[in-house]
């Protein structure tokens, strides 16, 4: 029986498989698979496979991000602009019969969210800033140790007393 080998590999770097397994799986010694992947380099290809699963995998959660940031905003956007049209349609008397103080109090409350909603950071700018923030505690750490300073006095030192 004949060794498909590609199919092998295939299994081997598109997978967390082992050699051994494969031996078991395909008839074939785990030497045998062993010398083979080490002429093709397997255990680089399988690296590079993953790193670019990885990426891809990375970009696809982005652009969900990007998404939901951007469909947060648009909902926020048209809720603001709701929110105008109606104060803008009621003038000072009008409003102060009309609104009560929990309808101020929930209109100011959905202002606040919209503020909140639109300087929202994505998770990779809030690592980015704590990142930073430890850099700086780490720098600020090291220009507070205390420092030895040592004072020598030369053997003039008579000469200018006098």
């Amino acid at each position: 029986m004949a060794v498909d080998w590609l199919k092998l590999k295939t299994e081997y770097i598109t997978t967390d498989t082992s050699y051994r397994k494969l031996s078991a799986k395909y008839g074939v010694t785990a030497q045998a698979i062993y010398n083979k992947g080490k002429a093709e380099e397997w255990v680089k290809q399988r690296e590079q496979y993953l790193d670019k699963a990885f990426v891809k995998s990375m970009a696809k959660e982005e652009s969900k991000a990007v998404d939901r940031y951007t469909r947060l905003t648009s909902v926020a956007d048209k809720l603001l602009s709701k929110i105008e049209i109606a104060v803008d349609a009621l003038d000072e008397e009008a409003a102060l019969k009309l609104l009560s103080s929990t309808t101020l109090r929930s209109l100011s409350g959905a202002l606040k969210d919209i503020k909140e909603i639109q300087s929202l950071k994505g998770d990779r700018d809030l690592k980015e800033q704590d990142a930073r923030i430890r850099k700086l505690e780490r720098e600020a750490e090291g220009e507070t140790e205390d420092r030895e300073i040592k004072i020598v006095f030369s053997s003039d030192m008579e000469r200018w007393s006098e």
